[in-house]
């Protein structure tokens, strides 16, 4: 066996609710040694220890060093039972062998010891410094929250290397406040690897991650322990352990309960939970069982437009006014948000209306939760939109969030909970729940918490277990217990919106199982829900419609089914009853959510300035108008007609370009297929002149146009969709000077599109040649408007390349030419089959 890292020799640590309770054991007489080579997952239930545990391993937390028995102990599952078990009076002890050496100093490892917890990601969450993501990063070289001394040149290298290893380069000059949860989980990790610790602690990795963040995570864990890093890694969802795990520890009531193999500690984790170890039932929740006051279904239709408002200083209850039934409960149009000058939202238009149940999905820095944020008026969209809530543009705030249920880690963050951290409010967690009947965060002296609404609290305490923590400290508390009390703090006001933002963070099992089943009974008597997850299981059978947002655009609207390709009416209009008005078109099914306002609609224009898209299908070098025919029969969207080339030679010429575009034109200016004109003019005057005299709104440049004369286009002819092309060597070698181009052009172009350069004819385009498809995805993932992939597709290839890329649309070329240099019809049918299979299978694999 490899020489010990840690020796936990009989580790007890417990505090003290307040004065007169118990002392509460978080562990208890706890003995453990990790080992080089060894990497262990430590899971159990909320409140078995598992946060206090790591704490002791970081040195953060002391073993209790109090004499004997002073005070009764109580163990945290088994509340009002004395426990004297396992504690003689033994302060503990741990020593760390980082180098072999004995050493009992915490201050001596601890920089050797990285981590990641929510509380750390709290605290800056609470703190709102306007501290950049690179500067988060460097602070990992000398352990502090922020920059207290000078990185050297050496440091800010490896940083930036570090950024791009993890793919996090484009959040370095991005400050903490602008950055979503997830994003931030992302800079944590990063700056928790940039010592190279020998030990890394990772708490709740996963939790607010997209799926692809997770994978890219526990990718990095794997790396870390491959180069030598042990891995502690602690977590309630099995399914989400690093590769590298060897070890496992199943922790109870403060306890080991079962350590060994991970297959042995995940089968008594399961065997726990199916004999229901916590007090907490996992089976659904109807109405009929719900805490009072909540109404049943039969009187929800008729009470809950007219619910009570704010509780004044005095503790009256006063009014606030009535909406209809068919009122929106929010009304959003044309809303664009601004985070420190910098758009997060774009031309949001969405309306909640009575009896609809939300999912708002997307990957992270989608804009998500800025999005709920102004759903609850905690932030305010740019002049021009308009929020409505219950009917009125200028609602009383207070008022409003009384009637607004809402739970999110960066709520629960402005608590303050973490001991470690300090915190703002001293609170006990029923103190928690009695706050959310006046909206606050805390309680003051004005507020008054009515007998009425003192029992309602109770009883949703004992309704999630809580019941015996209610005189506990949120300081002392772990996450998922706190959570709880957060859930706690939103229902029992009895809200007309309940608007949930990852709810099921930290959470094990058990109380994930139980919240969800309330969370249904809440629904079916009434309540309405905004539920945002990047786990699919979560979102229950009541959530109606689903608002899927990438990069601040709404890429989809309306009924749930319609949004995954392949769902119960993939092929048929995707139209809502009365969600929003939609702008972007799902192009790869075939579909349009249109205009999500009650009525059948025609589908949205595609490539329309401002309005994302995907599943999009291009060809390009278009002969003839039957050529053209037999495109559009085969389903392809745009034909694109190269002109003016410095290297080939044109398709068509430019007057038959010009009387194609107009055929194709319908009596009202639509198009049944979309004509894009490519050329290579670099001067805005030259090339809005060559649109126009082609009858052609959208351009695809591959000429070296500057982000000068890119800007001088957009506010030239506002009405075209630029199309900017990306041209990659081969090899990729040329990717760092594309990331430029693409964050200059980005704030002028609708889209960019890649293509290969054949270093041999100097070509930029139709050359026939693939390029790296890493480089290509890496685009993807950097870009903030959609990528069409190019270069060198054919039938055989485009599936997999999408698959690897996954672009917003493909473009082929030469590859779906016959020999005589025509389009082949069996070719392009070929391509656009098997595009359309491969689109369906990224869209359904993304939340």
């Amino acid at each position: 066996m490899n020489a010990p890292l840690l020796i936990l020799d009989r580790v007890h640590v417990s505090f003290l609710p307040s004065a007169q309770a118990l002392r509460i054991i978080a562990l208890d007489s706890l003995s453990w040694t990790l080992h080089k080579g060894q990497h262990w997952a430590i899971i159990g239930p909320n409140g078995a220890g598992k946060s206090t545990l790591l704490r002791v391993i970081r040195g953060e937390q002391r073993p209790d060093q109090i004499p004997p028995q002073t005070q009764p102990l109580q163990s945290p599952e088994h509340t009002g039972q004395t426990d004297h078990t396992g504690y003689t009076g033994h302060a503990g002890s741990v020593t760390w062998l980082l180098d072999g050496t004995p050493e009992t100093t915490p201050l001596a490892v601890r920089r050797r010891i990285a981590c990641v917890t929510s509380g750390i990601q709290e605290h800056y969450v609470r703190q709102q410094w306007r501290l950049s993501g690179e500067d988060l990063l460097l602070t990992g070289w000398f352990d502090s929250p922020l920059l207290y001394e000078t990185p050297t040149q050496p440091q800010r290298y490896a940083a930036q290397d570090l950024a791009r290893a993890l793919d996090v380069q484009h959040l370095l000059d991005m400050h903490l406040p602008a950055m979503s949860q997830g994003q931030l989980r992302k800079m944590l990790v990063a700056r928790a690897l940039i010592g190279s610790p020998d030990i890394l602690v990772l708490d709740e990795m996963c939790e607010g991650l997209d799926p692809a963040s997770r994978a890219g995570v526990l990718e990095t864990t794997d790396r870390a322990a491959a180069l030598g890093t042990t891995v502690l890694f602690a977590t309630h969802r099995l399914e989400e352990l690093p590769a590298c795990i060897t070890h496992g520890m199943l922790l109870t009531c403060g306890r080991i309960a079962v350590q060994g193999s991970v297959a042995d500690v995940t089968q008594a984790m399961e065997q726990k939970h199916r004999e229901s170890l916590c007090p907490r039932s996992p089976q659904a929740a109807p109405s009929s069982v719900l805490p009072p006051p909540f109404p049943d279904s039969s009187s929800a239709s008729s009470d809950r437009t007219c619910r009570t408002g704010h509780t004044d200083r005095t503790g009256h209850i006063g009014r606030i006014s009535r909406t209809t039934p068919a009122e929106p409960l929010i009304d959003i149009a044309d809303a664009t948000v601004f985070i420190n000058r910098v758009p997060v939202l774009h031309n949001i238009t969405w309306s909640i209306l009575p009896g609809q149940n939300w999912a708002v999905c997307g990957p992270n820095g989608a804009g998500k939760s800025t999005l709920l944020r102004l759903l609850l008026g905690d932030t305010r969209q740019a002049w021009g939109g308009t929020v409505r809530w219950f009917g009125q543009e200028t609602p009383e705030m207070h008022s409003l969030r009384r009637r607004i249920g809402y739970v999110s880690d960066r709520l629960q963050a402005t608590y303050g909970h973490d001991a470690y951290h300090g915190t703002l409010l001293d609170l006990t967690g029923e103190e928690l729940v009695w706050s959310g009947f006046s909206a606050s965060v805390g309680l003051w002296e004005w507020q008054h918490i009515t007998p009425e609404q003192k029992q309602a609290a109770a009883a949703w305490m004992h309704h999630m277990g809580l019941a015996d923590h209610a005189a506990q400290r949120i300081r002392d508390m772990s996450y998922g217990r706190l959570r709880r009390f957060m859930l706690c703090r939103a229902v029992a006001p009895s809200p007309d919106l309940l608007v949930l933002d990852e709810p099921c963070s930290g959470l094990d099992p058990a109380a994930r199982d139980h919240f969800l089943a309330t969370l249904r009974g809440l629904v079916q008597s009434g309540m309405q829900v905004v539920y945002v997850s990047h786990y699919t299981s979560e979102l229950i059978p009541e959530i109606s419609h689903i608002l899927r947002l990438e990069s601040g655009h709404v890429t989809f609207c309306g009924p749930r089914g319609h949004d995954l390709p392949g769902g119960s009416d993939a092929g048929s209009s995707a139209t809502a009853q009365g969600n929003a008005h939609l702008s972007v078109t799902d192009i790869s099914t075939g579909t349009s959510s249109g205009t999500c306002s009650g009525a059948e609609s025609e589908p949205a224009p595609l490539l329309t300035p401002g309005t994302p898209f995907r599943g999009l299908i291009q060809i390009a070098g278009i002969h003839d108008m039957d050529e053209a025919t037999m495109l559009i029969r085969s389903g392809v969207h745009a034909l694109g007609y190269p002109l003016r080339l410095p290297v080939n030679t044109p398709d068509c010429t430019e007057q038959a370009a010009a009387d194609m575009a107009r055929a194709l034109s319908g009596n009202n200016g639509s198009t049944t297929a979309i004509p894009v004109c490519i050329c290579y003019l670099n001067t805005a005057d030259a090339i809005a002149a060559f649109c126009r005299q082609l009858h052609m709104s959208r351009v695809q440049l591959h000429g070296p146009v500057s982000p000068d004369e890119l800007e001088r286009l957009r506010h030239m002819a506002p009405h075209l969709f630029i199309i900017k092309s990306l041209v990659l060597h081969p090899d990729g070698g040329n990717l760092p000077e594309l990331e430029r181009t693409l964050a200059q052009a980005a704030p002028h172009v609708d889209a960019f599109i890649t293509d290969t350069r054949n270093p041999a004819t100097g070509a930029d385009g139709a050359t026939g040649m693939v390029h790296n498809w890493q480089a290509s995805a890496r685009l993807v993932r950097l870009s903030p408007r959609p990528v069409i992939l190019a270069g060198g597709l054919t039938p055989d290839n485009v599936a997999q390349a999408i698959r690897t890329v996954r672009p917003a649309g493909v473009d082929a070329h030469t590859g779906v030419e016959g020999p005589d240099g025509r389009k082949a019809p069996r070719l392009v049918q070929r391509f656009v089959s098997q595009a359309k299979k491969a689109f369906t299978e990224i869209h359904a694999s993304t939340l």
